[in-house]
């Protein structure tokens, strides 16, 4: 989108709206993370800004076996 209406908090903000539909409370990291309440990160965003575009791509890890 062009960078006059970028507006990342509102980005970000429409997965923690989405996640919270699910039950899942997430913050921001204040980088470019998303983390669940206990402090994991399950979300990397990435981004590319130039005069005439603004673009953010991310992931989101839906599942993952956490035993050793």
């Amino acid at each position: 989108m062009s960078p006059e209406v970028y507006d990342l908090p509102r980005q970000l903000g429409v997965i923690a709206s989405a996640l919270k539909g699910f039950g899942i409370d997430a913050q921001f990291s204040g980088r470019n993370d998303i983390l669940a309440s206990d402090g994991r990160k399950f979300s990397g965003n990435a981004f590319k800004h130039t005069k005439t575009c603004s673009m953010q791509h991310g992931t989101l890890m839906v599942r993952s076996d956490l035993e050793p």
